[in-house]
């Protein structure tokens, strides 16, 4: 979801989000404060438009950020900016998943826990470390709707602390039996009862309530 705008697996676009218009008024900038605060804090007075394009930074835009509703109107044109860039990727994004798609077939381990009918491990997986928020939620999301369906995460990584592993899976509409999920305890949970501890959380934090592989 990028500028209000969902794209599904058949590459239609659907609209998720109302535009400002149509909430608070007229979607407009508010530059006399942004003036004043770039200018005492950088030392250069920078219009809405200027710091917000400079930055190319949608988290200064995202719902209770002080820009999102001084400078409405500029975030609503890097919103479009940025939706307009996903929508031209998307050839480049169905080439991945088809692609991907016959490396998790080819590509995976023996059956987990040595029975015939465990799991199989798809051997191509999407990293979810050092990432949180809103930008993780869109990596994931975006990683899962151009075929990945191994992520790599841990109870250390802001994106499963801050629930943003969690978020990006349900939006993403790939069924959780799709997924392979592997997840890891930190070494501050060592030992027996830490261990038992911290997976009875997992089963609380994690999506559809399990790990595919949980590392100790």
């Amino acid at each position: 979801e990028i500028g209000g705008s969902t794209v599904s697996h058949d590459g239609a676009v659907r609209q998720s989000v109302p535009a400002a218009e149509d909430s608070d008024g007229p979607c407009i900038d508010d530059d006399a404060p942004i003036l004043q605060a770039t200018m005492v804090q950088i030392g250069r007075a920078m219009t809405c438009r200027e710091l917000i394009f400079d930055a190319q930074e949608v988290r200064h835009c995202r719902e209770g950020q002080e820009l999102a509703s001084r400078c409405c109107a500029s975030c609503r044109d890097l919103r479009g900016l940025r939706a307009q860039a996903l929508l031209e990727l998307w050839p480049q994004q169905m080439s991945t998943a088809a692609m991907l798609q016959r490396a998790n077939t080819r590509f995976r381990s023996p059956p987990l826990h040595g029975r015939p009918g465990g799991r199989r491990m798809p051997l191509f997986a999407f990293g979810t470390g050092n990432m949180r928020g809103r930008r993780a939620e869109e990596l994931i999301e975006y990683a899962l709707r151009s075929g990945y369906r191994h992520l790599d995460s841990a109870a250390s990584y802001p994106s499963h602390r801050d629930g943003s592993l969690n978020r990006a899976v349900w939006r993403s509409d790939v069924p959780r039996h799709e997924l392979f999920l592997t997840t890891k305890i930190p070494s501050s949970d060592m030992g027996f009862i830490q261990a038992r501890r911290a997976l009875e959380r997992l089963r609380v934090e994690l999506p559809g309530g399990f790990a595919d592989l949980c590392l100790v």
